[in-house]
């Protein structure tokens, strides 16, 4: 039993600042504790991402977030067998009519052939494989709330009949910038340490952009 990592997942994770190790603990929160791999279609579709990044240090922080996954990851091979199996499912829901991405079609292929469930956020696809078990993974934003930000949690507990809370500093947050999850906890520290407009003085201080996170009533 185990899983094969959606390359969505994985990127995903890197995208929105989180490590290799936080990423492994939310899965294994999420599914409990069973081996986590790739296959190879999906390790050439991170390589992709690295390649087209638009600048030298996203680029370079991409490598390095690959680097350490494939140190902690098995990669499965795209074998005989497995193109077999994906040539079949392929051409029995094309007869019917159904069309599967075609790197899709061969990461849920890989993931069938070991017994193995498909971790994705985007489920849809990978669904239209007969017999796949599609495991979906909760989005990161949504977890962030409740695992980083007693602040927020703070503000939300008074606005626990709105369904949205207005951000004016979520570039601290690494959702959208790169600072890091050190200066956002700084800021809450600020925040609950009592001292007078404190918070409101560090989104002056930092360029801030409005944003609108979505909470659950």
């Amino acid at each position: 039993m185990g899983l094969i990592l959606d390359s969505s997942v994985v990127i995903d994770a890197e995208r929105r600042g989180e490590t290799v190790e936080r990423l492994i603990e939310r899965i294994i929160h999420s599914t409990g504790d069973q081996e986590a791999a790739l296959s190879t279609v999906g390790l050439t579709e991170i390589v992709h991402g690295i390649y087209r990044s638009s600048t030298p240090q996203i680029r370079s922080h991409r490598e390095e977030f690959l680097n350490e996954l494939l140190a902690d990851l098995t990669i499965y091979p795209y074998t005989q067998e497995t193109a077999l199996l994906a040539g079949r499912l392929d051409g029995e829901q094309q007869a019917r009519g159904v069309t599967i991405p075609f790197a899709d079609l061969l990461i849920g292929a890989t993931a069938l052939l070991l017994g193995y469930s498909i971790l994705t956020i985007n489920p849809r696809h990978f669904r239209l494989i007969p017999g796949l078990s599609v495991v979906e993974l909760e989005p990161l934003q949504s977890r962030w709330l409740s695992h980083f930000c007693p602040l927020t949690l703070s503000l939300t507990s008074r606005f626990a009949r709105s369904q949205t809370l207005h951000c004016e500093c979520l570039r601290l947050h690494p959702l959208v910038g790169s600072e890091g999850f050190h200066q956002t906890d700084e800021l809450h520290r600020d925040g609950r340490s009592g001292k007078p407009g404190s918070q409101r003085q560090r989104c002056r201080n930092r360029p801030a952009i409005a944003a609108r996170m979505t909470f659950s009533t």
